[in-house]
């Protein structure tokens, strides 16, 4: 018999921790995470174990923080939090170096996150929302 490896989950119309961590234990090899639209009280640590994923989708889901281990993520490629209520990103954010596309609108930030210019692979960034956007090399072209 042979092994299935689930690579989605996606969780709508209610949030429990235990189950997410049950999933991630026995699923680590999970690619994409839909869990749009559901008000989460905190991303647990144990994220940044899920070293396979490439698509996080976590829109509107009120999180006020990404735990540190969001850093370890390295795979990841399309991350969506859209809606959420961060304020800012840690430090660690910085080691999401395959990152294409980033999606912020409706956040608390009050300027454009620094870290995010330390993403090479970066294609898209949606920052609707932003108060006070600050583009370095965008704001030189418009001195000159």
């Amino acid at each position: 018999m042979q092994n299935i490896i689930s690579e989605q989950l996606i969780i709508d119309f209610g949030y429990h921790e235990e189950i997410f961590n049950a999933y991630r234990v026995q699923h680590n090899h999970l690619e994409k995470i839909w869990i749009s639209g559901v008000k989460l009280p905190y991303l647990p640590e144990s994220i940044g174990n899920l070293k396979h994923l490439r698509t996080l989708d976590l829109s509107g889901g009120g999180i006020d923080f990404l735990p540190t281990s969001f850093g370890n993520l390295k795979n990841l490629k399309v991350l969506d939090l859209s809606g959420c209520n961060l304020t800012t990103l840690p430090k660690s954010f910085e080691n999401l170096q395959k990152l294409q596309k980033l999606y912020l609108r409706g956040n608390c930030f009050d300027s454009t996150p620094k870290l995010i210019f330390k993403l090479k692979s970066l294609k898209y960034f949606d920052v609707y929302d932003i108060d006070q956007l600050d583009f370095p090399a965008y704001n030189k072209k418009r001195e000159k």
